[in-house]
């Protein structure tokens, strides 16, 4: 049998998800056909993430989706991934500030480069490491359309993976992009 505190606890974290559930559904509703969803700072999850996909996948309006400064990981990219495999008018994807790791940047570095659609990808403090810099050199060898592209971390990203996406921008030439400095041009040569 459970405790009081146990109970309340639970009520609680049941109201808590209602009240984020009923907030994304006033966001989406707020932004429902328009061309910019500005849903910085929402305290979203990779549970509100879903239900933003879903909304957003039979969108013909929105071009814009601005994300930045949420809680969402590889599980809420997996969503936008599936989102992106069947929009073709989203261009602007701002992610910046979320917990995404290597292996989300990876996904969806893997959808973007089979799916060229976005003008402008923001994945500034996301986690990224050399890990997922093979993933994002290969789609920018491979996109057609991007033209900006935030790479930086608060890490400066090792020397090869600098190496890795200069090369991979010789071939596809993005317009802005944007990544973390190397804290010495001596750890450069080093990694040839």
């Amino acid at each position: 049998m459970a405790s009081n505190s146990e109970t309340a606890t639970l009520e609680n974290q049941t109201n808590q998800s209602t009240t984020g559930n009923e907030r994304v559904q006033q966001l989406i509703l707020k932004f429902k056909g328009k061309a910019e969803w500005y849903m910085r700072l929402q305290r979203l999850d990779d549970d509100n993430v879903k239900a933003i996909a879903k909304e957003l996948k039979g969108d013909e309006n929105c071009e814009e989706l601005y994300l930045n400064n949420n809680h969402i990981t590889t599980v809420g990219i997996e969503y936008l991934a599936e989102l992106l495999k069947g929009n073709r008018k989203l261009k602007i994807l701002e992610l910046e500030n979320n917990p995404i790791g290597d292996e989300g940047i990876q996904c969806l570095c893997e959808v973007l480069t089979c799916h060229n659609i976005l003008k402008s990808l923001n994945l500034s403090n996301t986690g990224m490491t050399y890990k997922s810099g093979v993933a994002v050199a290969k789609m920018i060898e491979n996109t057609q359309t991007l033209e900006q592209l935030d790479l930086r971390q608060e890490e400066s990203f090792p020397p090869l993976t600098v190496r890795r996406i200069t090369e991979a921008n010789k071939i596809r030439k993005i317009e802005n992009l944007f990544y973390s400095k190397l804290s010495d041009e001596e750890g450069y040569r080093k990694q040839e």
